[in-house]
């Protein structure tokens, strides 16, 4: 370890890489962007499996408690590991006014927590599908559609589709569409959760601070929460440019 810690140290100070360091030197062009962009999502997929270790694993003991369904999915779990956290603590009257929905019959949790649990576990698919579940009852997804496509953009991409212009839009757009559906509606928006989600997936604050947006006390915050936060909004710029890149090589797309 010390002679690692010796051999960054070297790094620094001379700007030399040995030679299976040198593909992550910093560099300009779209390769360079490409290869930050595949290093941030490793990165964030890593936090996100981590964190639904730890979420599973909280469930594993307390199934019954939760009320967790049989029907497989992130989602599922989710929701399940919101209506456990909720036993613990006493409500508020915030949660009061809670938007909610369901995923399955007799359920009825709140949108948002479940929401934010299912993209911190970095599933975007999972995301995706409990905000296309909220759109059909009653609305209670009305005035996030904006920040639905761009989920779906995003999953698409993490599953291997690439970049490109997903559904006929540059990501940029739909980037740029959830941004301004945030300003939209930031005076109504209460659910921290909801906050959250907006700054990590379109950075309309890329300085908002994580301790005023993360959910509960940001004493509790661990340092992969602190990670997943920071590289989160880093990547969403990134993640533009590289699809800006893909785009101009392909065929060109037009925004509705």
């Amino acid at each position: 370890r010390t002679l690692q810690v010796q051999e960054v140290q070297h790094i620094r100070r001379s700007g030399t890489y040995p030679a299976d360091e040198a593909p992550y030197m910093v560099r300009d062009g779209p390769v360079a962007l490409k290869l930050r962009c595949a290093l941030l999502r490793g990165a964030l997929r890593h936090l996100g499996e981590q964190q639904l270790g730890e979420l599973r694993k909280a469930l594993d003991g307390a199934r019954h408690e939760a009320r967790r369904s049989s029907l497989p999915g992130t989602e599922h779990d989710a929701a399940a590991y919101v209506r456990l956290l909720a036993r613990s603590r006493a409500s508020t009257p915030a949660e009061a006014r809670e938007v909610r929905m369901s995923l399955s019959e007799g359920a009825d949790d709140p949108l948002w927590p479940v929401l934010y649990w299912c993209v911190r576990c970095g599933d975007l698919g999972a995301a995706a599908r409990v905000l296309q579940a909220a759109a059909r009852q009653d609305g209670a997804a009305a005035g996030a559609a904006a920040l639905l496509q761009l989920i779906k953009q995003l999953a698409s991409m993490q599953g291997g589709g690439g970049g490109g212009c997903g559904g006929g839009v540059p990501l940029a757009y739909a980037v740029r569409a959830a941004q301004e559906e945030y300003w939209q509606q930031t005076q109504g928006v209460e659910d921290q959760h909801q906050q959250l989600l907006y700054t990590v997936l379109a950075a309309p604050e890329p300085k908002a601070k994580m301790g005023d947006l993360l959910p509960g006390s940001s004493a509790s915050a661990s340092i992969e929460d602190w990670l997943w936060y920071h590289l989160s909004i880093v990547l969403a710029p990134m993640e533009c440019g590289v699809d800006a890149v893909v785009g101009s090589a392909a065929s060109p797309c037009h925004p509705d």
